[in-house]
């Protein structure tokens, strides 16, 4: 009688769906299990794509709730300051993200991030002909959303502001310089691993 007293104890205490023999039992009503959780993003970004530069970034999660992105843009723009000038550009892109309420790097995010570029041009007209460097800065906030399709195919869309300088020392062809407030647009689409 003890004997089956000990045994009616013990499983009463094993928790819901486990046997004495350590056996899970996965009835009708089990859910699926949750699909590996993906921490890498690799995006290329529309927008830039759209204005004429290359924009690859990278997104590691670092924390449930956190993930840091780093990337790199290529820019080329024949024609910008005089009719036969080329600009050539290359940039780093560094950021942080702070998502609320989904997995990093998936769900809702708010985030800072910051953009250094150089530019090299070369151009002229039928008077003289240069070369010249520039570097613009841009450091601004972002919110967004990026949703995960498939645990594999990414989808980034967000909005914010940012504060950008540009500074070009063009040595024929003078270029104002830019300060001031400026749109930060997101569309970037990716893959995640």
């Amino acid at each position: 009688m003890r004997r089956a007293l000990w045994c009616v104890c013990v499983l009463l205490s094993l928790p819901a769906g486990v046997t004495a023999q350590g056996v899970v039992h996965q009835g009708a009503l089990a859910t699926a299990p949750r699909p590996e959780t993906r921490r890498w993003l690799g995006t290329v970004s529309a927008v830039e794509l759209a204005r004429g530069a290359l924009n690859a970034e990278g997104e590691r999660a670092v924390a449930r709730w956190l993930s840091v992105a780093f990337g790199g843009r290529l820019t080329f723009q024949s024609g910008g300051v005089t009719v036969t000038s080329t600009t050539v550009g290359v940039g780093l892109d560094v950021g942080v993200r702070v998502y609320l309420g989904g997995e990093a790097p998936r769900g809702l995010f708010l985030g800072l991030q910051g953009a250094v570029t150089a530019a090299l041009g070369v151009g002229g007209d039928d008077r003289a002909s240069s070369t010249g460097v520039g570097l613009g800065l841009t450091v601004g906030a972002l919110a967004g959303y990026t949703l995960v399709f498939e645990n594999r195919f990414v989808l980034s869309v967000g909005g914010g502001a940012g504060y950008t300088r540009s500074d070009p020392s063009y040595a024929v062809f003078p270029v104002p310089g830019y300060a001031g407030v400026v749109p930060l647009l997101r569309l970037s689409l990716g893959y995640a691993w």
